[in-house]
């Protein structure tokens, strides 16, 4: 290759440091050691063979040198002042910045190599795969583990094994070209410490062969423990953190070993880190790849906290395929649609190549719960990353990307769709086979699997004539809540985790039948709480805009439509006037709303200090847009009628929103909607509804009305089967939120509930979280606890039946269970007796419990008891109705104990174990099979219980003496004094047995309040052997005062 392969700016830099480095004499082996990298790589950077440019600690590492080699005094001509260099540094990554890059040629012929079925799994499967069949290379693995067997062999080097390495990356896909890049990772891995430990000189005792046979392997299984970036995208810090750990173990077992026994484990993992660093340079210099799933060094963003451009549409994500491809990035015309359909004659949104800007996301993780997904709480604790594009690049080369699905979590308006859409059209056809399904439309109650099968069947490419490996399929399923939510209603369909699982078998089957394939799910954040990560997955969480994307947004919305505001004397959106609307302005769907409502007569100007919110935002632009509209068709109206009007189509908009609720899909036909707007019980006697009877088919005369409505047609033809929808699913909600709302207000007011009846017996309001929460606050009524008990009325009325007429038990389940979802959210903390209306609330409401239970969906029963959490009264036999804590996981609360005595634990958990088995609940079995020891010999610890926050029951804390996360020990002795005396002495023994062996490691303020505790009150006498050892320990020290002043006790187990 010549200069013309590499960018022309580190041509320049590096070609004038190395004109630095000869003219302070220095040879570049010296600067092998201090840069960690091999020869080779050191001369590719001063010959300025990079393509991209070097760290600034590579540039002043070489400085250093160049100083200390020269005692300070600089060549003629030629300066070390840091100052300067940065500056050069900085220009140089600039105008690299703005360079395109240097695309990599792909080789026409590439070397003899045979495909690879499998990921290697151990060092020498991965060796079997970098050799690939190669002549010469036989016996290669045991000459580069010799060093490990400490007889003095001296090391061998990767070149030969790795020669090649790079154009065999590029002339493969799919599983072959991801195991080359996990094999790479862990031979230099390995083959690094075997070069340290074979130039330390470590030599191993005269039995030592005997009684460690295969102390090599011992070593390599502690090494290979290690994920790699290849296997799953991980920050660099967590990368170097886990082989730095794992070289120090590995180190341990070297020194363990040798003769006569001495211990330099640090130097040896010093020695290990430096050769991998050189290693791996020397191999990702020549494979971008490799380089982008398994670089150690920080992101560039991470050294420099100076602002850098936003990446716009995937465009670093396509530049980065570009160079390992050497083909164009494909100019799809996608890039050149608006981020969202426009009014006829109104102001246009950017188009996705300049309005869709990268967001930040944060990354879960391995460990996460599923409660965990769903909390805001719980991703603030997760680092913000603001690579999105590198990431993905990476995340489809890695092995967990073909075994579990990428899940993409976001707020509504989050930009979720469209990443998978911009993903379909950035992907190069050359690598990968792309599949983009809106799981909305999939089918519901039915396996998702052979679904994903027949539309994959129908879109592959054929395969190779050649018999060589297949691109990979990318699966881009936007919406799996949409498709959680549509199923809600029906007990066959899979929940959220089922559906994960689903996915993620479906992967597996295709790579193993040689068609590897990835996943990206996109889902909303709330419902990460009915799904989870399976252990290979990836979850992310796409995070708002900050001020740097605000700002640039707003610029590319002025650009694109600029003739139009100089056309209607509009003045353009300013930053300033977002400030406000903070909240608003960080989700591009909600930035983009405000943009249209500014749009009309600066809207945003005149309502300077309005403070609106998310749903005062869609209630001012729905109204503009109408009034708009209205305007257009019928021209000037009296004031008093154009409120009419704009109240009359609202009501219609709303009545498609809810026959889409009901139904449980994101579309409905004109046939549906005509049936809606004609005979709803809830809307057909409305008196803003009877002013204009419906059309016979609304068509797109009702439904091109708005632009917030698209059209999409279904096969079969017809103008009344022809499908609509929203351009968002907020949109919907918010109308749905709005109706609801409007009736609550009406039954405030003195109304009945004939209208509210039929819009809350049909959908269990707990499935969709948002309109619930938008519902209360578009409701506002001025007195929210006379609305409740209002609310509590027509529950009782409900609950008691009317003999004239009669309803479905479910319909009944599900009206009930929404008044209680609103009265709770409408007055946090009211009774059960005030909603029920009975001397004996408890009773009344286990049946309430048990109707919903019998009737709702497992699905919606979930979501309820998301919402709603009854705690005993404390005073009274009653119970206070609230919303459960944003906790995790929220289920392990100690309830408040009962104010009327119970049957005896035992006959209760017997009944619930029958209930159990009658209703096929094995979770809710084994749970409960795990208890019965402790039930059957041990009862009083589940009644004795703490009485501060957090509280626990006695069996709780021991139980918890099992996992690596007890209850404090201190908190456990007191629960522990009440039990009777035959249930004392085997909780005693295991507590303190489990004390004895943690105590060496806990606070000695901890173990002074412990033994406090053990040498009082009942614990005086010793009732068991362990605490009799203890007590004795205790008097030959002098008590828990000579411990305290004496740092933790050894009351070890030996010790006792």
């Amino acid at each position: 290759m010549d200069d013309s392969d590499y960018p022309v700016p580190v041509v320049f830099f590096c070609r004038t440091l190395a004109s630095l480095v000869a003219a302070c004499g220095l040879p570049h082996t010296a600067l092998t050691g201090p840069l960690g990298r091999g020869d080779s790589a050191v001369s590719q950077l001063l010959n300025g063979r990079l393509r991209r440019p070097p760290r600034w600690e590579t540039v002043a590492r070489v400085l250093e040198c160049c100083h200390a080699h020269r005692a300070g005094r600089p060549p003629l001509h030629h300066t070390f002042d840091p100052a300067f260099w940065r500056q050069l540094h900085h220009q140089m990554v600039t105008l690299t910045e703005r360079e395109p890059p240097v695309p990599r040629p792909r080789r026409a012929s590439a070397p003899a190599f045979r495909p690879v079925e499998a990921v290697p799994e151990d060092f020498a499967e991965a060796v079997d795969v970098l050799v690939g069949g190669r002549p010469g290379l036989d016996g290669i693995a045991e000459e580069l583990l010799a060093p490990l067997r400490l007889g003095g062999a001296a090391p061998v080097g990767t070149e030969h094994l790795l020669r090649g390495f790079a154009a065999r990356v590029r002339a493969h896909h799919g599983t072959t070209r991801t195991a080359l890049l996990c094999a790479a990772d862990l031979v230099i891995l390995v083959t690094a410490f075997c070069e340290a430990v074979g130039t330390s000189g470590l030599h191993h005792g005269a039995e030592f062969a005997t009684t460690h046979a295969d102390f090599d392997g011992d070593v390599v299984t502690e090494l290979i423990r290690v994920p790699l970036g290849s296997l799953r995208v991980r920050a660099p810090a967590d990368i170097r953190e886990d082989i730095l750990r794992a070289y120090s173990f590995a180190a341990d077992l070297v020194y363990g070993g040798v003769d006569p026994p001495y211990d330099e484990t640090a130097d040896l993992v010093r020695r290990a880190w430096h050769r991998y660093e050189a290693l791996l340079s020397d191999a990702v210099y020549e494979c971008p790849e490799l380089r982008l799933t398994s670089a150690t060094e920080d992101p560039p963003e991470a050294l420099d906290p100076a602002p850098r451009p936003v990446p716009r549409a995937l465009s670093e994500f396509a530049s980065l395929y570009e160079e390992f491809t050497g083909l164009p990035a494909p100019a799809h015309r996608l890039l050149r649609e608006p981020l969202a359909a426009a009014e006829d004659a109104g102001p246009v949104p950017p188009s996705l190549r300049d309005g869709y800007l990268a967001p930040a996301y944060r990354l879960a993780g391995e460990g996460a719960l599923p409660g965990d997904l769903a909390r805001e709480s719980w991703w603030r604790t997760r680092p913000p990353r603001d690579d999105l594009d590198a990431f993905l690049a990476a995340h489809f080369l890695t092995d967990y990307a073909s075994r579990a699905p990428l899940l993409v979590l976001g707020h509504p308006g989050s930009g979720k769709s469209l990443l998978t859409r911009l993903l379909a059209a950035r992907l190069p056809a050359t690598e990968f086979t792309c599949l983009r399904l809106e799981l909305r439309h999939a089918p519901v109650g039915s396996a998702l699997a052979p679904h994903l099968a027949a539309e994959l069947h129908r879109t592959a490419p054929p395969a190779p004539a050649t018999g060589g490996d297949l691109p990979p399929c990318v699966l881009l399923l936007d919406g799996l809540d949409e498709l959680l939510q549509a199923g809600a209603d029906r007990p066959e369909a899979a929940d959220g985790r089922q559906l994960m699982v689903e996915i993620e078998e479906f992967q597996n089957a295709e790579t193993l039948a040689g068609r590897p394939t990835l996943a990206v799910v996109t889902s909303r954040t709330l419902a990460g709480a009915r799904m989870f990560s399976p252990r290979r997955g990836t979850v992310i969480h796409l995070e708002p805009f900050d001020d740097a994307r605000i700002r640039e947004w707003v610029a590319a919305w002025n650009a694109r439509n600029r003739r139009w505001f100089a056309a209607n004397e509009v003045q353009p959106l300013e930053t300033d006037l977002l400030i406000p609307y903070g909240e608003l302005a960080c989700q591009p769907l909600l930035l983009l709303m405000l943009a249209l409502y500014d749009a009309s007569d600066n809207a945003l100007r005149a309502a300077a200090g309005a403070g609106f919110g998310r749903l005062g935002l869609y209630e001012r632009l729905l109204t503009a847009f109408i009034r708009r509209q209205l305007a257009k068709q019928g021209g000037p109206r009296p004031e008093d009628d154009e409120e009419a009007a704009v109240e009359r189509e609202f009501l219609r908009l709303s009545v498609l929103a809810l026959g889409m609720f009901r139904r449980r899909l994101q579309s409905l036909t004109a046939r549906e909607a005509t049936a809606d707007l004609r005979t709803h019980p809830a809307l057909s006697a409305h008196p803003a509804l009877d002013a204009q009877p419906a059309p016979a088919v609304p068509g797109p005369v009702l439904f091109g009305r708005f632009f917030f409505v698209r059209t999409s047609r279904r096969e079969g033809a017809g103008e009344e089967d022809q499908s609509y929808e929203f351009l968002h699913a907020t949109f919907g909600e918010f109308l749905v939120a709005r109706l609801l709302a409007t009736e609550l207000r009406a039954l405030a007011a003195g109304g009945d509930d004939t209208r509210l009846r039929p819009l809350l017996d049909h959908v269990p309001l707990g499935d969709h979280p948002e309109v619930l929460a938008a519902v209360t606050e578009l409701a506002r009524p001025a007195e929210p606890a006379a609305l409740a008990d209002l609310l509590g009325v027509h529950l009782r009325a409900s609950l008691d039946g009317d003999p004239g007429r009669l309803q479905p038990p479910q319909q009944v389940a599900t009206y009930t269970a929404n008044l209680v979802l609103l009265a709770v959210r409408l007055r946090p903390g009211v009774t059960a007796s005030a909603l029920l209306g009975t001397s004996d609330p408890v009773a009344r409401w286990r049946a309430c419990a048990r109707l919903w239970h019998a009737c709702l969906t497992e699905t919606s029963w979930a979501a309820l008891s998301r919402h709603v959490r009854p705690v005993p009264h404390p005073r009274e036999a009653d119970l206070l109705l609230d919303q459960p804590p944003d906790t995790a996981p929220p289920a392990w609360e100690l309830p408040a104990r009962a104010r009327r005595a119970t049957r005896p634990l035992g006959d209760q958990l017997a009944d619930l174990a029958r209930d159990a088995r009658l209703r096929l609940e094995p979770a809710l079995a084994r749970a409960l099979h795990a208890l019965a020891p402790l039930v059957d010999r041990l009862p009083a610890l589940f009644e004795s219980e703490g009485g501060e926050a957090p509280r626990h029951s006695a069996a709780h804390a021991v139980i918890s003496l099992l996992t690596d996360r007890p209850v404090p020990y201190e908190e456990i002795p007191p629960l522990l004094q009440p039990l009777p005396p035959e249930q004392l002495g085997p909780a005693l023994d295991a507590f303190v047995r489990h004390f004895a062996a943690a105590a060496p490691t806990l606070p000695p303020r901890t173990v002074t309040i412990v033994l406090s505790h053990l040498t009082t009150g009942r614990f005086r006498q010793a009732t068991t052997p362990a605490h009799r050892a203890l007590l004795s320990h205790i008097r030959t020290n002098g008590g828990p005062e000579h411990e305290q002043t004496n740092g933790s006790p050894d009351i070890s187990p030996s010790g006792t």
